[in-house]
């Protein structure tokens, strides 16, 4: 099984292009799942070109140093490598609160990928309370603003349940947009031709 943050991407640094990526199956991973698929923690997605990678590591000290001081200046993409660094780092409240912190404010200032990353915290429960309502409404969030790892996200939530009502055909939606979207970022085009996705259904248990 592949990390739920994972897929392929690009990274805004090269440093970061050792992360991620992933199979073909549900990512919340990547993967076939996680930071994609849905069984393993999540970790990244970066929408950009070309990178990839099996697992994600935290960055080496000048690297993610470099993250932080180019967050700190309000480069998003930096803000979301650096919650990456602080996730794959082992669990610990502080670790976790960071990486919160960190995918929440990149994913504020529009960043897709770190909606997602924000979804996947919410579902694990990582840094903040579980609540599979608010990952679904980020992998939503997620999947509309170009993330295709959100689109597979959304898919599975709404697939098996969980945070909004099951609906089939919802989910084969995102499904179509994530191929979509993915290949749209492999030749660096316009996702504007994508499928749309449709609006949450009510909120499941």
């Amino acid at each position: 099984m592949t990390h739920k943050l994972c897929r392929r991407y690009s990274w805004p640094h090269r440093g970061i292009a050792r992360a991620l990526i992933i199979p073909v199956s549900l990512l919340v991973g990547c993967s076939a799942a996680s930071p994609g698929s849905g069984q393993v923690r999540a970790g990244a997605t970066i929408e950009t070109r070309s990178a990839v990678v099996r697992t994600h590591e935290p960055s080496a000290a000048p690297e993610a140093a470099h993250h932080r001081e180019a967050c700190d200046k309000g480069e998003p993409a930096q803000c979301h490598a650096a919650a990456l660094d602080a996730y794959y780092k082992p669990s610990s409240p502080m670790n976790d609160r960071t990486a919160f912190q960190l995918f929440k404010k990149a994913c504020d200032a529009g960043y897709a990928p770190s909606c997602n990353g924000l979804g996947v915290l919410f579902a694990e429960g990582r840094g903040v309370g579980q609540d599979l309502a608010q990952a679904a409404q980020l992998y939503h969030a997620a999947c509309v603003a170009g993330a295709s790892t959100g689109c597979e996200h959304l898919a599975a939530a709404l697939s098996r349940g969980r945070g909004v009502s099951p609906d089939q055909t919802a989910a084969s939606q995102a499904r179509d947009r994530a191929k979509c979207v993915f290949a749209a970022s492999l030749s660096n085009r316009s996702t504007a031709a994508c499928p749309a996705v449709l609006s949450l259904p009510s909120r499941g248990p």
